[in-house]
């Protein structure tokens, strides 16, 4: 489960690795973070129906399109890939808006020992790489909307 991860790349290297162009050009810039948390507005890779990839800004922490009040409380950052599909919030953004969310990392915290002891995980090979994730838009007003994502996680492999 991913609750906190890192994005050392600015939006012309996110840009070049997943061969997207960026939106909004010069209106929103992205700094690099090592404690990005739910919540934060980050540059995700997303798909449009002509299967081109944009980098846009979202909130991390998804909003269905359906809900009718603003978003409050815990944020859905994280979606279980194994029923994503099924899920109200998650249903119609597995269907139809995925999305690549840009990493250099993440942490995971060993919850048996007090306090709780951050491990940081990344891949050495590859600096910049990205999780799975969905985005939906939730309209706010007339002509304004908020667009927000979630990582798709699964059970750890060994």
């Amino acid at each position: 489960m991913c609750g906190r991860f890192t994005l050392a790349g600015n939006l012309d290297q996110i840009a070049a690795r997943f061969a997207a162009k960026t939106s909004d050009e010069g209106l929103w810039e992205w700094e690099p973070r090592y404690n990005v948390a739910p919540g934060a507005v980050i540059p995700v890779v997303a798909f449009n129906g002509a299967k081109d990839r944009t980098i846009v800004p979202m909130r991390w922490g998804l909003h269905p399109s359906w809900r009718k009040e603003p978003p409050e409380g815990r944020p859905l950052f994280n979606a279980r890939v194994e029923t994503a599909a099924e899920k109200p919030s998650f249903r119609t953004p597995y269907k139809r808006r995925r999305a690549l969310i840009p990493t250099t990392g993440w942490y995971e915290w060993e919850r048996e020992v007090n306090p709780k002891i951050p491990h940081y995980i990344f891949e050495p090979e590859n600096e910049l790489c990205a999780f799975a994730g969905l985005w939906d838009q939730w309209r706010v007003d007339e002509g304004v909307t908020l667009l927000t994502c979630t990582v798709l996680t699964t059970a750890a492999q060994g």
